[in-house]
């Protein structure tokens, strides 16, 4: 349990310290893929089992295992975000994917849109960071689904970690 504390400390951690330097309109900008309803991306269904939080029965979340890919469809339609009293109920406008401090990117989240492309073609950089080049093996990703209201500020809706093989 301690572990798994210890990575949501580092992802709020790392979201902390990029956005205040995180271009919100560039990444809103950014062209969505025509591909999310054909491609052959690994598919991550957002769900309680993967949600990355403190669970008071001391179960822990399942992080999502995918092979190397230039991308994955990030679905969330059977997910209700206010299922979680803890996690404030914020209109959500925004997707980020950690790869660590250096590799963060993000994509805007649409009211009513429930599945997302998450790939070299949709994900912008943030801050410094350079083009995202897919999920490599031996990563470790982040994605977070929350609200950003302003900079240096984002609240969490929903957090998963995603290994790579």
């Amino acid at each position: 349990m301690k572990r798994n504390r210890h990575k949501i400390v580092a992802a709020i951690f790392i979201l902390l310290i990029a956005i205040p330097f995180f271009p919100i309109s560039s990444a809103v900008n950014k062209k969505e893929s025509p591909r999310v309803s054909g491609n052959k991306f690994p598919l991550l269904k957002v769900d309680f089992a993967h949600l990355m939080i403190e669970r008071s029965d001391g179960s822990r979340a399942i992080p999502y295992r995918i092979s190397p890919s230039l991308g994955v469809i990030l679905d969330a339609s059977s997910y209700n975000f206010r299922t979680v009293p803890s996690i404030p109920d914020l209109p959500i406008n925004l997707i980020m994917v950690s790869q660590g401090k250096e590799k963060q990117y993000a994509v805007s989240w649409k009211r009513g849109k429930t599945l997302y492309e998450l790939s070299t073609e949709t994900l912008k950089p943030i801050n410094d960071s350079k083009e995202f080049v897919g999920f490599i093996a031996g990563d470790e990703i982040i994605i977070t689904i929350g609200t950003f209201k302003e900079i240096g500020s984002l609240t969490m809706a929903w957090m998963g970690i995603v290994q790579v093989k």
